[in-house]
């Protein structure tokens, strides 16, 4: 089981907007097999897992499949006269054709485990996570990234910002390796 613990922001504590869950979901519309980024967990003293850093994320999934988000799509539209045009839609889970429901569905995320960590240390990285703050060579390694895998990610984020090819999602986004991935 995935919990989010007190530190974790929750739709009623202060999770981001539902303009911005719409941005995320409408980039892996428009792309299919999108990644959205890593999904940090920490296993807990009692078996369960808790979530770190990517529950807004995992949230704006389950409210798509609730039929309450919506993102654009291009349609045709036939005119009184017979003619037709194409116009773009707004329409949640029930609303959209089948390929936009099929990139959404293929969306995937990385999940970094933290493992045997007591739960300060699981707030402590909870905070580094989502303050954008670089971790340390032990904490990276307690997640299983190396620091070569930091390094090469600053590197590529800041040649995307020079070059402007991040999305707008990609540019919310407050954690340099989510951007990169």
């Amino acid at each position: 089981d995935l919990v989010a613990e007190s530190f974790q922001r929750t739709k009623d504590t202060g999770s981001h907007s539902k303009a911005f869950a719409e941005t995320i979901l409408q980039d892996c519309a428009d792309n299919r097999e999108h990644y959205c980024g890593a999904v940090h967990i920490a296993k807990m003293e009692n078996g369960e897992y808790s979530i770190l850093d990517g529950n807004s994320r995992l949230h704006d999934f389950r409210e798509w499949l609730a039929g309450n988000l919506r993102v654009k799509y291009p349609a045709t539209e036939v005119k009184k006269d017979g003619t037709t045009r194409e116009v773009m839609k707004k329409g949640n889970i029930n609303e959209v054709p089948a390929y936009i429901k099929s990139n959404i569905e293929s969306a995937s995320f990385y999940v970094v485990e933290m493992e045997s960590a007591n739960k300060e240390e699981r707030a402590e990285m909870f905070k580094m996570l989502n303050t954008n703050k670089s971790l340390t060579a032990q904490q990276k390694a307690a997640v299983i990234m190396p620091d070569s895998f930091y390094s090469a990610c600053d590197k590529m984020l800041q040649f995307m910002q020079e070059k402007e090819m991040l999305t707008d999602a990609q540019r919310l986004n407050d954690v340099h390796v989510h951007v990169v991935a």
